[in-house]
């Protein structure tokens, strides 16, 4: 795995971590007032550019790695991304416990494990 590749890995896991909380933001009512508001959609809109740019980077880097690796790699990146953020709460409502951190800590050690087993 090259740095490249690292670093469009990188920018993968951004645009869906981006892409999620912007989903998150424009579903503020789960009644389908929010299809109508103005900032819902420019949100949506955001989180259209932002997964598409996401699944280019993707198909990008499958010409390097198989895709049971890179699929790991840019869905639980995001995944732990998104519950340290709720850790944190930075940037959502939502709470995370300390055993979604374990679990995380768990997947983290999986991921790293199978990208330096792609590495060579």
């Amino acid at each position: 795995m090259t740095p490249f590749t690292i670093i469009q890995m990188l920018l993968a896991i951004l645009a869906n971590t981006g892409a999620t909380l912007l989903l998150r933001s424009a579903s503020t009512s789960g009644d389908g007032a929010a299809l109508i508001n103005r900032s819902a959609m420019t949100h949506g809109g955001g989180a259209l550019v932002l997964y598409g740019g996401s699944f280019v980077l993707y198909a990008v880097i499958l010409r390097k790695l198989p895709p049971f690796v890179a699929y790991a790699i840019i869905t639980f990146g995001t995944q732990i991304l998104l519950t340290w953020l709720a850790f944190s709460n930075s940037a959502t409502d939502s709470k995370a416990t300390a055993l979604d951190l374990i679990a995380l800590g768990f997947i983290a050690t999986g991921l790293i494990t199978l990208a330096a087993s792609h590495a060579r």
